[in-house]
Protein backbone atom coordinates (compact mmCIF):
# COMPACT_ATOMS: atom_id res chain seq x y z
CA UNK A 1 0.00 0.00 0.00
CA UNK A 2 2.99 2.60 0.70
CA UNK A 3 4.31 1.68 -2.74
CA UNK A 4 1.31 1.86 -4.43
CA UNK A 5 0.92 5.75 -2.66
CA UNK A 6 4.13 6.60 -3.62
CA UNK A 7 3.77 5.75 -7.05
CA UNK A 8 0.77 7.94 -6.47
CA UNK A 9 1.72 10.89 -5.33
CA UNK A 10 4.85 11.00 -8.02
CA UNK A 11 2.26 10.52 -11.13
CA UNK A 12 0.25 13.31 -9.17
CA UNK A 13 3.94 15.65 -8.34
CA UNK A 14 5.13 14.78 -12.15
CA UNK A 15 1.82 14.64 -14.13
CA UNK A 16 2.41 17.89 -15.81
CA UNK A 17 6.16 16.85 -17.01
CA UNK A 18 4.46 13.75 -18.17
CA UNK A 19 1.81 15.41 -20.19
CA UNK A 20 4.52 17.55 -21.48
CA UNK A 21 6.93 14.81 -22.59
CA UNK A 22 3.82 12.95 -23.87
CA UNK A 23 2.71 15.89 -26.13
CA UNK A 24 6.28 16.68 -27.16
CA UNK A 25 6.66 13.05 -28.70
CA UNK A 26 3.14 12.63 -29.88
CA UNK A 27 4.18 12.35 -33.57
CA UNK A 28 6.66 9.54 -32.77
CA UNK A 29 4.52 7.73 -30.67
CA UNK A 30 1.70 7.37 -33.23
CA UNK A 31 3.84 6.51 -36.06
CA UNK A 32 5.71 3.44 -34.61
CA UNK A 33 1.85 2.53 -33.05
CA UNK A 34 0.61 2.94 -36.82
CA UNK A 35 4.34 1.15 -38.04
CA UNK A 36 3.47 -1.88 -35.62
CA UNK A 37 0.09 -2.34 -36.54
CA UNK A 38 0.83 -2.55 -40.22
CA UNK A 39 3.82 -4.92 -39.30
CA UNK A 40 0.71 -7.05 -37.44
CA UNK A 41 -1.15 -6.79 -40.03
CA UNK A 42 0.72 -8.13 -42.74
CA UNK A 43 2.39 -10.83 -40.63
CA UNK A 44 -1.01 -11.98 -40.05
CA UNK A 45 -1.95 -11.98 -44.21
CA UNK A 46 1.59 -14.15 -44.50
CA UNK A 47 1.43 -16.55 -41.34
CA UNK A 48 -2.09 -16.60 -40.16
CA UNK A 49 -3.98 -16.31 -42.80
CA UNK A 50 -2.55 -19.68 -44.98
CA UNK A 51 -4.69 -22.26 -44.96
CA UNK A 52 -4.60 -26.17 -44.44
CA UNK A 53 -6.05 -29.05 -45.57
CA UNK A 54 -6.31 -32.54 -43.77
CA UNK A 55 -6.59 -36.09 -44.50
CA UNK A 56 -7.32 -38.96 -42.57
CA UNK A 57 -5.56 -42.57 -43.58
CA UNK A 58 -5.80 -46.05 -41.91
CA UNK A 59 -4.09 -49.30 -42.57
CA UNK A 60 -7.67 -51.85 -43.06
CA UNK A 61 -6.90 -55.31 -43.09
CA UNK A 62 -8.40 -57.77 -45.32
CA UNK A 63 -11.88 -58.36 -44.37
CA UNK A 64 -12.65 -61.82 -42.44
CA UNK A 65 -16.05 -62.05 -41.33
CA UNK A 66 -15.10 -61.94 -37.53
CA UNK A 67 -12.32 -63.88 -37.83
CA UNK A 68 -9.82 -63.17 -34.79
CA UNK A 69 -6.53 -64.15 -36.86
CA UNK A 70 -7.08 -62.46 -40.40
CA UNK A 71 -5.20 -64.67 -42.53
CA UNK A 72 -2.84 -62.35 -44.69
CA UNK A 73 -1.72 -63.16 -48.16
CA UNK A 74 1.80 -60.57 -47.41
CA UNK A 75 2.79 -58.77 -44.83
CA UNK A 76 1.16 -55.53 -44.50
CA UNK A 77 3.06 -52.42 -44.32
CA UNK A 78 2.83 -50.76 -40.86
CA UNK A 79 1.91 -47.31 -39.86
CA UNK A 80 5.64 -46.03 -39.59
CA UNK A 81 7.02 -47.24 -42.65
CA UNK A 82 4.46 -45.79 -44.40
CA UNK A 83 4.88 -42.50 -42.26
CA UNK A 84 8.43 -42.47 -43.49
CA UNK A 85 7.35 -43.30 -46.93
CA UNK A 86 5.18 -39.80 -47.12
CA UNK A 87 8.65 -37.91 -46.96
CA UNK A 88 10.31 -40.24 -49.61
CA UNK A 89 11.46 -37.76 -52.90
CA UNK A 90 9.35 -40.39 -54.72
CA UNK A 91 6.43 -39.40 -53.41
CA UNK A 92 6.92 -35.88 -53.42
CA UNK A 93 8.20 -35.83 -57.10
CA UNK A 94 4.55 -37.54 -58.26
CA UNK A 95 2.70 -35.12 -56.14
CA UNK A 96 4.49 -31.95 -57.63
CA UNK A 97 3.64 -33.91 -60.94
CA UNK A 98 0.15 -34.25 -60.83
CA UNK A 99 -0.23 -30.95 -59.02
CA UNK A 100 1.29 -29.61 -62.25
CA UNK A 101 -0.20 -31.53 -64.89
CA UNK A 102 -3.73 -30.43 -63.35
CA UNK A 103 -3.17 -26.96 -64.02
CA UNK A 104 -5.75 -26.07 -61.16
CA UNK A 105 -3.67 -24.21 -58.41
CA UNK A 106 -4.04 -20.85 -57.92
CA UNK A 107 -0.15 -20.22 -56.62
CA UNK A 108 1.53 -23.79 -57.75
CA UNK A 109 4.76 -24.30 -55.35
CA UNK A 110 7.83 -23.07 -57.43
CA UNK A 111 9.89 -26.91 -56.62
CA UNK A 112 10.30 -29.51 -55.01
CA UNK A 113 11.65 -27.94 -51.82
CA UNK A 114 8.92 -25.58 -51.27
CA UNK A 115 5.81 -27.92 -51.51
CA UNK A 116 7.85 -30.59 -48.94
CA UNK A 117 7.58 -27.40 -46.75
CA UNK A 118 4.06 -27.36 -47.33
CA UNK A 119 3.24 -30.87 -46.56
CA UNK A 120 3.86 -32.47 -42.83
CA UNK A 121 2.42 -35.77 -41.57
CA UNK A 122 1.59 -36.81 -37.83
CA UNK A 123 0.62 -40.58 -36.91
CA UNK A 124 -2.04 -40.43 -34.05
CA UNK A 125 -3.84 -43.28 -32.54
CA UNK A 126 -7.64 -42.93 -31.73
CA UNK A 127 -8.69 -45.67 -29.03
CA UNK A 128 -11.75 -47.74 -30.52
CA UNK A 129 -13.74 -47.64 -26.82
CA UNK A 130 -12.99 -46.71 -23.60
CA UNK A 131 -12.27 -50.06 -22.10
CA UNK A 132 -10.75 -51.80 -25.16
CA UNK A 133 -7.07 -52.28 -25.10
CA UNK A 134 -6.77 -52.26 -29.09
CA UNK A 135 -5.81 -49.20 -30.89
CA UNK A 136 -6.22 -47.82 -34.35
CA UNK A 137 -3.42 -46.45 -35.88
CA UNK A 138 -4.28 -43.17 -38.13
CA UNK A 139 -2.05 -41.00 -40.44
CA UNK A 140 -3.00 -37.33 -40.82
CA UNK A 141 -1.30 -35.42 -43.65
CA UNK A 142 -2.00 -31.97 -43.63
CA UNK A 143 -0.84 -29.26 -46.59
CA UNK A 144 -0.70 -26.00 -46.40
CA UNK A 145 -1.03 -23.20 -48.94
CA UNK A 146 -2.16 -19.73 -49.91
CA UNK A 147 -5.58 -20.52 -51.16
CA UNK A 148 -8.00 -22.97 -49.48
CA UNK A 149 -8.54 -24.63 -53.00
CA UNK A 150 -4.93 -25.05 -53.14
CA UNK A 151 -3.95 -27.23 -49.51
CA UNK A 152 -7.52 -29.19 -50.61
CA UNK A 153 -5.65 -30.33 -53.74
CA UNK A 154 -2.18 -30.49 -52.65
CA UNK A 155 -3.18 -32.67 -49.88
CA UNK A 156 -5.71 -35.25 -51.73
CA UNK A 157 -3.05 -35.48 -54.41
CA UNK A 158 -0.61 -36.19 -51.86
CA UNK A 159 -3.02 -38.80 -50.41
CA UNK A 160 -3.65 -40.21 -53.48
CA UNK A 161 0.25 -40.89 -54.62
CA UNK A 162 0.91 -42.07 -50.91
CA UNK A 163 -1.52 -45.17 -51.67
CA UNK A 164 -0.42 -45.87 -55.02
CA UNK A 165 2.81 -46.52 -53.69
CA UNK A 166 2.08 -48.72 -50.89
CA UNK A 167 -0.33 -50.69 -53.05
CA UNK A 168 2.33 -50.81 -55.71
CA UNK A 169 4.74 -52.37 -52.94
CA UNK A 170 1.78 -55.17 -51.52
CA UNK A 171 1.36 -55.48 -55.09
CA UNK A 172 4.88 -56.60 -55.47
CA UNK A 173 4.77 -58.93 -52.82
CA UNK A 174 1.66 -60.55 -53.38
CA UNK A 175 1.78 -61.19 -56.70
CA UNK A 176 4.95 -63.82 -56.78
CA UNK A 177 2.73 -64.93 -53.72
CA UNK A 178 -0.12 -66.00 -55.09
CA UNK A 179 1.85 -67.43 -57.76
CA UNK A 180 3.60 -69.37 -55.22
CA UNK A 181 0.44 -70.43 -53.76
CA UNK A 182 -1.16 -71.76 -56.77
CA UNK A 183 2.31 -73.82 -57.57
CA UNK A 184 2.22 -75.11 -53.81
CA UNK A 185 -1.71 -76.37 -53.78
CA UNK A 186 -1.35 -77.78 -56.93
CA UNK A 187 1.36 -79.74 -55.91
CA UNK A 188 0.10 -80.97 -52.76
CA UNK A 189 -3.47 -81.47 -54.79
CA UNK A 190 -1.22 -84.12 -56.73
CA UNK A 191 0.55 -85.46 -54.26
CA UNK A 192 -2.84 -86.24 -52.33
CA UNK A 193 -4.50 -87.70 -54.79
CA UNK A 194 -1.34 -89.66 -55.84
CA UNK A 195 -1.43 -91.05 -52.27
CA UNK A 196 -5.01 -91.94 -52.67
CA UNK A 197 -4.53 -93.83 -55.10
CA UNK A 198 -1.87 -95.60 -54.12
CA UNK A 199 -3.68 -96.53 -50.79
CA UNK A 200 -6.64 -97.80 -52.24
CA UNK A 201 -4.49 -100.11 -54.73
CA UNK A 202 -2.49 -101.47 -51.72
CA UNK A 203 -5.82 -102.26 -49.58
CA UNK A 204 -7.34 -103.83 -52.88
CA UNK A 205 -4.23 -106.21 -52.94
CA UNK A 206 -3.59 -107.18 -49.61
CA UNK A 207 -6.24 -108.23 -47.18
CA UNK A 208 -4.88 -107.31 -43.38
CA UNK A 209 -7.97 -108.98 -42.20
CA UNK A 210 -7.37 -112.13 -43.73
CA UNK A 211 -4.14 -112.22 -42.55
CA UNK A 212 -5.35 -111.71 -39.07
CA UNK A 213 -8.11 -113.98 -39.46
CA UNK A 214 -4.94 -116.73 -40.65
CA UNK A 215 -2.87 -115.86 -37.37
CA UNK A 216 -5.79 -116.59 -35.39
CA UNK A 217 -6.58 -120.19 -36.94
CA UNK A 218 -2.75 -120.93 -36.73
CA UNK A 219 -2.53 -119.84 -33.43
CA UNK A 220 -5.16 -121.67 -32.24
CA UNK A 221 -3.83 -124.86 -34.25
CA UNK A 222 -0.42 -124.35 -32.22
CA UNK A 223 -2.20 -123.94 -28.69
CA UNK A 224 -3.88 -127.46 -29.63
CA UNK A 225 -0.63 -129.11 -30.55
CA UNK A 226 1.07 -128.13 -28.00
CA UNK A 227 -1.42 -128.98 -25.53
CA UNK A 228 -1.93 -132.59 -27.16
CA UNK A 229 2.14 -132.80 -27.31
CA UNK A 230 1.93 -132.65 -23.96
CA UNK A 231 -0.75 -134.67 -23.18
CA UNK A 232 1.04 -137.32 -25.67
CA UNK A 233 4.60 -136.83 -23.64
CA UNK A 234 2.58 -137.99 -20.76
CA UNK A 235 1.13 -140.81 -22.13
CA UNK A 236 4.54 -141.84 -23.91
CA UNK A 237 6.27 -141.84 -20.44
CA UNK A 238 3.40 -143.55 -18.74
CA UNK A 239 3.78 -146.50 -21.04
CA UNK A 240 7.14 -146.72 -21.26
CA UNK A 241 7.17 -147.07 -17.51
CA UNK A 242 4.43 -149.58 -17.79
CA UNK A 243 6.64 -151.72 -20.24
CA UNK A 244 9.74 -151.57 -18.15
CA UNK A 245 7.76 -152.91 -15.09
CA UNK A 246 6.05 -155.48 -17.43
CA UNK A 247 9.79 -156.12 -18.29
CA UNK A 248 11.29 -156.30 -14.92
CA UNK A 249 8.55 -158.59 -13.78
CA UNK A 250 9.19 -161.15 -16.68
CA UNK A 251 13.05 -161.25 -15.90
CA UNK A 252 11.48 -162.70 -12.25
CA UNK A 253 9.27 -165.10 -13.88
CA UNK A 254 9.32 -168.24 -16.43
CA UNK A 255 7.38 -169.36 -19.15
CA UNK A 256 6.83 -172.52 -17.46
CA UNK A 257 6.60 -174.70 -14.15
CA UNK A 258 8.45 -177.90 -13.19
CA UNK A 259 5.77 -179.91 -10.59
CA UNK A 260 7.37 -182.51 -8.19
CA UNK A 261 5.04 -184.80 -6.09
CA UNK A 262 6.56 -186.19 -3.20
CA UNK A 263 4.72 -190.14 -3.10
CA UNK A 264 5.34 -191.85 -0.06
CA UNK A 265 4.80 -195.19 -1.86
CA UNK A 266 7.12 -196.09 -4.74
CA UNK A 267 4.57 -198.27 -6.84
CA UNK A 268 2.35 -195.82 -6.27
CA UNK A 269 4.49 -193.27 -7.75
CA UNK A 270 5.41 -195.10 -10.99
CA UNK A 271 2.07 -196.15 -11.60
CA UNK A 272 0.99 -192.83 -11.26
CA UNK A 273 4.08 -191.69 -13.89
CA UNK A 274 2.63 -194.70 -15.95
CA UNK A 275 -0.62 -193.31 -16.10
CA UNK A 276 -0.49 -189.18 -16.29
CA UNK A 277 2.78 -189.23 -17.93
CA UNK A 278 5.09 -188.18 -15.40
CA UNK A 279 9.10 -188.57 -15.63
CA UNK A 280 11.10 -189.60 -12.93
CA UNK A 281 8.59 -192.29 -11.77
CA UNK A 282 11.00 -194.37 -10.89
CA UNK A 283 12.98 -192.57 -8.58
CA UNK A 284 13.08 -193.22 -4.93
CA UNK A 285 14.31 -191.97 -1.53
CA UNK A 286 17.05 -190.91 -3.23
CA UNK A 287 16.24 -187.84 -3.76
CA UNK A 288 16.51 -184.71 -6.52
CA UNK A 289 19.45 -184.96 -8.68
CA UNK A 290 21.71 -182.40 -9.78
CA UNK A 291 19.97 -180.93 -12.33
CA UNK A 292 17.03 -180.57 -10.43
CA UNK A 293 18.89 -179.04 -7.38
CA UNK A 294 20.14 -176.28 -10.20
CA UNK A 295 16.72 -175.58 -11.67
CA UNK A 296 15.10 -175.50 -8.15
CA UNK A 297 17.73 -172.91 -6.64
CA UNK A 298 16.43 -170.63 -4.35
CA UNK A 299 13.44 -172.74 -3.43
CA UNK A 300 12.96 -174.15 -0.25
CA UNK A 301 12.42 -178.16 -0.79
CA UNK A 302 10.02 -179.63 2.24
CA UNK A 303 10.10 -183.04 0.54
CA UNK A 304 11.19 -186.24 2.63
CA UNK A 305 14.63 -187.33 1.17
CA UNK A 306 12.69 -190.84 1.58
CA UNK A 307 9.80 -190.61 -0.37
CA UNK A 308 9.80 -190.83 -4.30
CA UNK A 309 9.46 -187.69 -6.22
CA UNK A 310 7.04 -187.58 -9.59
CA UNK A 311 8.16 -184.37 -11.68
CA UNK A 312 6.38 -182.35 -14.02
CA UNK A 313 5.90 -178.88 -16.23
CA UNK A 314 2.96 -176.70 -16.81
CA UNK A 315 2.58 -173.08 -18.48
CA UNK A 316 3.13 -170.04 -16.21
CA UNK A 317 -0.38 -168.45 -17.06
CA UNK A 318 1.27 -165.13 -14.77
CA UNK A 319 4.19 -165.32 -17.16
CA UNK A 320 2.04 -165.02 -20.40
CA UNK A 321 -0.48 -163.00 -19.04
CA UNK A 322 2.44 -159.83 -18.11
CA UNK A 323 4.31 -161.01 -21.36
CA UNK A 324 1.09 -160.21 -23.78
CA UNK A 325 0.71 -157.03 -21.77
CA UNK A 326 4.58 -156.09 -22.47
CA UNK A 327 4.07 -156.29 -25.98
CA UNK A 328 0.77 -154.14 -26.22
CA UNK A 329 2.76 -151.64 -24.05
CA UNK A 330 6.09 -152.28 -26.56
CA UNK A 331 2.97 -151.21 -29.18
CA UNK A 332 1.78 -148.40 -27.60
CA UNK A 333 4.92 -147.18 -26.79
CA UNK A 334 5.63 -146.95 -30.45
CA UNK A 335 2.69 -145.58 -31.40
CA UNK A 336 2.97 -142.97 -29.10
CA UNK A 337 6.53 -141.72 -30.16
CA UNK A 338 5.45 -141.87 -33.45
CA UNK A 339 2.33 -139.81 -32.70
CA UNK A 340 4.83 -137.73 -30.80
CA UNK A 341 6.67 -137.06 -33.99
CA UNK A 342 4.15 -136.10 -36.27
CA UNK A 343 2.40 -134.16 -33.60
CA UNK A 344 5.86 -131.85 -33.00
CA UNK A 345 6.35 -132.48 -36.97
CA UNK A 346 3.00 -130.55 -37.58
CA UNK A 347 4.04 -128.22 -34.69
CA UNK A 348 6.95 -127.13 -36.01
CA UNK A 349 5.85 -126.63 -39.27
CA UNK A 350 2.48 -124.58 -38.16
CA UNK A 351 5.12 -122.50 -36.44
CA UNK A 352 6.95 -121.96 -39.28
CA UNK A 353 3.92 -121.11 -41.01
CA UNK A 354 3.19 -118.71 -38.05
CA UNK A 355 6.72 -117.15 -38.02
CA UNK A 356 6.20 -116.83 -42.17
CA UNK A 357 2.86 -115.07 -41.63
CA UNK A 358 3.81 -112.93 -38.72
CA UNK A 359 6.37 -111.47 -40.92
CA UNK A 360 4.60 -111.03 -43.71
CA UNK A 361 1.73 -109.01 -41.41
CA UNK A 362 4.82 -106.72 -39.58
CA UNK A 363 5.62 -105.97 -43.02
CA UNK A 364 2.50 -105.26 -44.52
CA UNK A 365 1.48 -103.61 -41.37
CA UNK A 366 4.24 -101.58 -41.85
CA UNK A 367 4.06 -100.85 -45.20
CA UNK A 368 -0.01 -99.73 -44.29
CA UNK A 369 1.59 -97.44 -42.22
CA UNK A 370 4.01 -95.84 -44.06
CA UNK A 371 0.86 -95.72 -46.34
CA UNK A 372 -1.66 -94.03 -44.54
CA UNK A 373 1.79 -91.80 -42.86
CA UNK A 374 2.12 -90.60 -45.96
CA UNK A 375 -1.73 -89.83 -46.88
CA UNK A 376 -2.05 -87.87 -43.89
CA UNK A 377 0.74 -85.85 -44.55
CA UNK A 378 -0.27 -85.07 -47.51
CA UNK A 379 -3.72 -84.48 -46.55
CA UNK A 380 -2.59 -82.21 -43.91
CA UNK A 381 -0.72 -80.24 -46.18
CA UNK A 382 -3.77 -79.81 -48.87
CA UNK A 383 -6.15 -79.15 -45.99
CA UNK A 384 -3.42 -76.39 -44.94
CA UNK A 385 -3.15 -74.62 -48.19
CA UNK A 386 -6.43 -75.28 -49.13
CA UNK A 387 -8.40 -72.36 -47.58
CA UNK A 388 -5.21 -70.29 -48.12
CA UNK A 389 -5.47 -71.05 -51.80
CA UNK A 390 -9.76 -70.03 -51.17
CA UNK A 391 -8.26 -66.72 -49.31
CA UNK A 392 -5.39 -66.06 -52.43
CA UNK A 393 -8.36 -66.51 -54.68
CA UNK A 394 -10.63 -64.31 -53.19
CA UNK A 395 -7.68 -61.42 -52.25
CA UNK A 396 -6.87 -61.66 -56.02
CA UNK A 397 -10.89 -60.76 -57.04
CA UNK A 398 -11.50 -58.25 -54.12
CA UNK A 399 -9.60 -55.03 -55.18
CA UNK A 400 -8.82 -52.94 -52.06
CA UNK A 401 -6.43 -50.39 -50.80
CA UNK A 402 -4.63 -51.62 -47.65
CA UNK A 403 -4.07 -47.98 -47.14
CA UNK A 404 -7.49 -46.56 -47.10
CA UNK A 405 -9.00 -42.51 -46.62
CA UNK A 406 -10.70 -42.43 -43.75
CA UNK A 407 -11.37 -38.47 -44.35
CA UNK A 408 -10.38 -36.58 -47.67
CA UNK A 409 -8.97 -32.80 -47.57
CA UNK A 410 -12.00 -30.43 -47.45
CA UNK A 411 -11.88 -26.30 -48.63
CA UNK A 412 -11.77 -24.62 -45.56
CA UNK A 413 -13.16 -21.04 -45.76
CA UNK A 414 -10.87 -18.08 -45.13
CA UNK A 415 -10.54 -15.32 -42.04
CA UNK A 416 -9.63 -12.34 -41.57
CA UNK A 417 -10.04 -11.95 -37.86
CA UNK A 418 -6.99 -13.56 -37.23
CA UNK A 419 -5.11 -10.86 -39.03
CA UNK A 420 -6.89 -7.80 -37.89
CA UNK A 421 -6.29 -8.99 -33.96
CA UNK A 422 -2.76 -9.92 -35.05
CA UNK A 423 -2.43 -6.15 -36.09
CA UNK A 424 -4.43 -4.44 -33.17
CA UNK A 425 -2.04 -6.76 -30.75
CA UNK A 426 0.62 -5.36 -32.29
CA UNK A 427 0.04 -1.69 -32.79
CA UNK A 428 -1.34 -1.92 -28.89
CA UNK A 429 2.24 -3.30 -28.02
CA UNK A 430 3.95 -0.30 -30.22
CA UNK A 431 2.16 2.58 -28.20
CA UNK A 432 2.69 0.92 -24.75
CA UNK A 433 6.82 0.36 -25.76
CA UNK A 434 6.42 4.04 -27.37
CA UNK A 435 4.86 5.49 -24.75
CA UNK A 436 7.46 3.75 -22.24
CA UNK A 437 10.23 4.96 -24.47
CA UNK A 438 9.01 8.79 -24.73
CA UNK A 439 8.87 8.92 -20.65
CA UNK A 440 11.93 6.97 -19.90
CA UNK A 441 13.79 8.95 -22.29
CA UNK A 442 12.41 12.32 -21.30
CA UNK A 443 11.89 12.07 -17.53
CA UNK A 444 15.06 10.31 -16.56
CA UNK A 445 17.76 9.95 -19.49
CA UNK A 446 17.80 13.66 -20.38
CA UNK A 447 17.87 14.95 -17.17
CA UNK A 448 20.62 12.19 -16.39
CA UNK A 449 22.52 13.34 -18.94
CA UNK A 450 22.48 17.10 -18.16
CA UNK A 451 23.58 16.39 -14.80
CA UNK A 452 26.37 14.45 -15.81
CA UNK A 453 28.03 17.21 -17.95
Amino acid sequence: MSETAGIMLWLQKNLPRITQALRKDKWLIAGFTILLGVVGLAMGAMFLQQSKSTVLLVVAPMPTQGDANPMEIAPKMDITSIGLLCEGDEIIRRTMDELTASGKLLKPPQNLRVLRSSLMHVITVAKETPMSKDYTDILELTANAKYPEDAELMVNTWAKQVIAVVDRYEDNIEKPMRKIFDENYGEARTALEKAEDERETWQGKNNMLFLRSEQAKLTQMITGEIDDLAKIKADHSFEMARARGFQESLKLLKPKETLNWSIPDTAVAESLAARFGFSDAQKSSQGPTASEKQEDEGRESDQPASHAVLTGETVNDVYWDINSEFVKSQAMVEGWDAKQKYVEQLLAENTQKLDHLNAEYRRLEKEQERLDRMYQLTRLVHDELFPRRAWVDIAARVDYPTLQVLSSGEVWPQSRLAAVVLATVMAGLGFIAAVCTSLFVRLFAQPALKAAS
